[in-house]
This record gives structure tokens, sequence and C-alpha cells, in this order.
């Protein structure tokens, strides 16, 4: 809308996606900062259980579908 230039645009993407590489790392620390019960976090966050640590991503949603 006229708001930012294309390449203003684009360098504000740069600087959000470095940010994100940098703070990636302690993502689980932060999370954990919350509180939430392990059982509420997306699959993507969840620590994976000991029997299932060898799983693919792909099985352990075939044989979990909720």
């Amino acid at each position: 809308h006229g708001q930012l230039s294309a390449a203003r645009a684009k360098a504000i993407i740069a600087n959000v996606n470095r940010l994100c590489r940098e703070l990636r790392p302690q993502a689980r620390l932060l999370v954990d900062a919350f509180g939430i019960p392990e059982e509420l976090l997306p699959d993507l966050v969840r620590e994976p259980e000991p029997a299932q640590a060898g799983r693919s991503p792909s099985s352990k949603a075939l044989s979990n579908p909720g």
C-alpha cells in the first residue's frame, strides 16, 4: 500500500529471518519459561519420547491422527 519500498520490505524480512536464526538455539528455553504443559505443545516443540525418538515424523503422525 505504498508504506514501504520493496527494498525496505526485503531488508526487514532479511533481518527478521536473521534474528530468528540467532534465537533458534534458545527456543526451547523460551518455550519452557512459559510453563506450558508438555502435552499441549505442538510436535515441533515437544521433546521426543524415548520410544518414539527413532520414528520419523510421518510415521508418528499416522499413528496419532489427533
